[in-house]
């Protein structure tokens, strides 16, 4: 188990995901449809869209990582391989690839056509609650209980450093839009900015009394919310 924040959202969000689409297509005074994926066998933790807007991916407490047509809402794929719990997805920059973070420790790359695992990326030593692919997409950050954040490079799947200075487990890691910084938030209360290069910690940023679970940079990087 990772605890009970998740567990909270996944019985919120129960086993279904009700998406809000859009048909660019459609007139402008056309009202947004709903539509209702199902196929999850338990609750769902995180979701991403697919930079062209196609497709869904969906984290599932159920251990599957699922892909979706975005405009159907037909399940076009399902992955298995996390021994457990599936926290977050993240598309890569060109759509071609797909991260998954995992309550079993690890992060895992798929090929988001066909569904088939690529990597399996170990180091962490508690469960993964966040991934973020850099700008180019040569590199992935992740966020971990473990306190730390790791950065990957995506080809090979190696381990290039731990950055290691958060106090409480981290929520969540993102990096700036020209992929120099990376951003994470914690249970520590803190948000911390790195060195995307060397790892090196630029800043800590307080203020929350309370943990913080995202974070994000502005379009241009100059500043960021939590």
């Amino acid at each position: 188990m990772f605890g009970q924040t998740f567990a909270h959202f996944a019985l919120h969000l129960g086993a279904a995901l009700t998406v809000l689409l859009s048909a660019t297509a459609a007139p402008a005074a056309a009202p947004p449809s709903n539509t209702v994926l199902t196929g999850h066998r338990d609750g769902i933790y995180g979701i991403a869209v697919s930079p062209d807007g196609r497709r869904l991916a969906t984290a599932g407490r159920d251990g599957l990582v699922k892909l979706w047509d975005a405009a159907t809402g037909q399940e076009l794929r399902s992955m298995r391989g996390h021994g457990g719990q599936v926290l977050r997805v993240c598309f890569s920059p060109d759509g071609k690839m797909l991260a998954s973070a995992g309550a079993d420790k690890t992060v895992r790359l798929w090929d988001s056509h066909s569904g088939k695992a690529l990597r399996k990326l170990t180091g962490h030593t508690h469960w993964v609650a966040g991934v973020c692919f850099s700008p180019d997409g040569k590199k992935l950050a992740s966020a971990s209980a473990d306190r730390t954040v790791r950065v990957w490079e995506v080809s090979s799947g190696e381990s290039l450093r731990s950055l290691t200075g958060h106090t409480g487990e981290v929520w969540h890691v993102t990096f700036s839009p020209n992929g120099e910084q990376i951003a994470s938030c914690s249970k520590d209360n803190t948000v911390r900015l790195w060195d995307a290069a060397t790892g090196e910690q630029t800043s800590v940023l307080k203020g929350h009394t309370k943990d913080v679970y995202t974070v994000a940079f502005r379009h241009d990087g100059k500043r960021l919310a939590s």
